[in-house]
């Protein structure tokens, strides 16, 4: 090819490029996000808050359930008729002692668990009404949030829920009236005789809590007398509780001192050996590894 007849290259200045690659590139570094405030628990008042990283924040509208336990939903927002956002991302669903609003029972006062979705503003109506929570919310939602509401008073708690003696199967729990549960882990440990544990907690890498004060462990049995130990126990902690061994000892002093909840469930069989103890399969020095 005759290169002559080639046009000629033609300078743009990299100043111009780094404007149009920005053009493009602002809009969606952000993810969509929200954020809300909610009354304490036990008080009347409005939820406001404010959707970020949409550019047509009108074009969408709020979804907000309620929860005392994070395992049945409430639909609050036929209450109020509907939740729309400002051109700005802002919205505001009414409440007070005087007025209806989202809080249409005393029942309400006492909901711990607060979120809302955001949807397209097609979403189509719904049905929650003491169910679980339906998963075309969450498949619908570009955004999301889950307000753990406290009061004067609360008691932060934790309860799960293990399979029954010789099940090999998650645990799952849910940590309750702790404000920034994401802010703190789980410890798992069993024991098979009184006083004497076993911590579970690195056999999977760690036990994180999610923002809405849930948890799983998965793969805790590495050995065929996790199925039938007795005790299991958990205790909440700082993300920043160090490293410890437990290991065939008493339980270490350092994680109920720490712990902000806890709680130890004792699993009973009637072919479990007298006395809680070990399988006659089980090492001659009786202890689980």
């Amino acid at each position: 090819m005759n290169q002559k007849h080639l046009p000629a290259a033609r300078h743009i200045p990299t100043a111009s490029i780094w404007l149009v690659f920005l053009a493009f590139a602002v809009p969606g570094r952000c993810a969509p996000s929200v954020d809300f405030q909610a009354p304490p628990l036990g008080e009347y008042g409005p939820i406001t808050g404010k959707v970020s990283g949409l550019v047509t924040p009108s074009d969408y509208e709020v979804i907000l359930l309620t929860s005392q336990k994070n395992k049945t939903w409430w639909d609050k927002t036929h209450n109020v008729h509907g939740i729309p956002i400002a051109e700005d991302g802002t919205f505001t669903v009414p409440s007070s002692r005087e007025k209806t609003g989202w809080i249409n029972s005393p029942n309400v006062l006492r909901t711990a668990f607060i979120g809302v979705w955001v949807v397209p503003a097609n979403f189509g109506k719904i049905s929650v009404e003491g169910v679980p929570f339906p998963a075309a919310i969450s498949q619908g939602a570009v955004a999301y949030k889950i307000l753990i509401r406290t009061g004067p008073g609360t008691v932060p708690s934790v309860d799960f829920d293990a399979p029954a003696v010789g099940v090999n199967d998650r645990i799952t729990g849910q940590v309750l009236g702790l404000p920034g549960p994401a802010n703190y882990k789980v410890l798992m440990l069993v024991s098979a005789k009184p006083n004497v544990w076993w911590d579970k907690t690195h056999n999977v890498s760690g036990i994180p809590i999610a923002q809405d004060g849930s948890f799983r462990i998965d793969g805790w049995v590495v050995d065929p007398h996790d199925l039938t130990v007795p005790n299991i126990g958990v205790w909440i902690v700082p993300a920043d509780f160090p490293k410890f061994s437990a290991e065939g000892v008493a339980l270490p002093e350092s994680i109920p001192q720490s712990a902000v909840a806890s709680k130890i469930e004792h699993r009973t069989d009637d072919l479990l050996p007298p006395e809680n103890a070990v399988s006659a399969n089980a090492p001659s020095d009786g202890k689980l590894r």
